[in-house]
C-alpha cells in the first residue's frame, strides 16, 4: 500500500468519485421529483377546473330551482284565483236557481 501523498491523492480521488456519484444520484432524484411535481400541479389544475365547472353547474341548478319554485308559486296563485272564481260562479248559479224557484209559483198564478 502506497504511503504519503499518493495514498492521499487516491483517497481524495475515491472520495471525489463517491461525491460525484452521489451528486448524480441526487440530480436524478431531483429530476424525478420535479416531474412528479409538474404532474401533481397539472392534476391540481385539472381538479380546480373540474371544481369550477361543478360550481357553475350547481349555481345553474340553484337558479333553475328558484325559477321553478317561482313558477310553481305563480301556478298555485292562478289556481287559487280560478278556484275562487269557480266558487263565485257556483254561488251565482245557486242564487239564480233560487230566484227561478221563487219566481216559478208566481208564474203559475
Amino acid at each position: 500500500m502506497p504511503r504519503g501523498p499518493l495514498r492521499n491523492a487516491r483517497t481524495w480521488h475515491a472520495a471525489l468519485e463517491t461525491a460525484f456519484t452521489h451528486a448524480e444520484d441526487v440530480g436524478k432524484e431531483a429530476a424525478r421529483v420535479r416531474v412528479e411535481l409538474e404532474m401533481a400541479t397539472a392534476a391540481s389544475s385539472e381538479a380546480q377546473q373540474s371544481a369550477d365547472r361543478q360550481r357553475e353547474i350547481l349555481v345553474g341548478a340553484e337558479r333553475d330551482a328558484a325559477c321553478a319554485a317561482k313558477h310553481n308559486a305563480d301556478v298555485a296563485e292562478r289556481a287559487r284565483v280560478a278556484q275562487a272564481e269557480v266558487q263565485a260562479a257556483e254561488e251565482r248559479v245557486q242564487r239564480a236557481l233560487a230566484e227561478v224557484e221563487h219566481a216559478a209559483p208566481r208564474a203559475e198564478e
